[in-house]
C-alpha cells in the first residue's frame, strides 16, 4: 500500500492526475522546439 493509498486517495485518481501533468509538459516541449526552429 503506498502513502497516497493510506491517506485515501484512489490511485487511479493520482494516474489521472499524473497523466494530465506529463500531456502539459508534452505539449510545452513541442511549442518550445517549434519556436526554437
Amino acid at each position: 500500500m503506498t502513502a497516497a493509498e493510506k491517506a485515501g486517495i484512489p490511485a487511479d485518481e493520482i494516474n489521472g492526475e499524473l497523466e494530465s501533468v506529463f500531456e502539459l509538459i508534452i505539449e510545452v516541449n513541442r511549442r518550445v522546439a517549434e519556436r526554437v526552429d
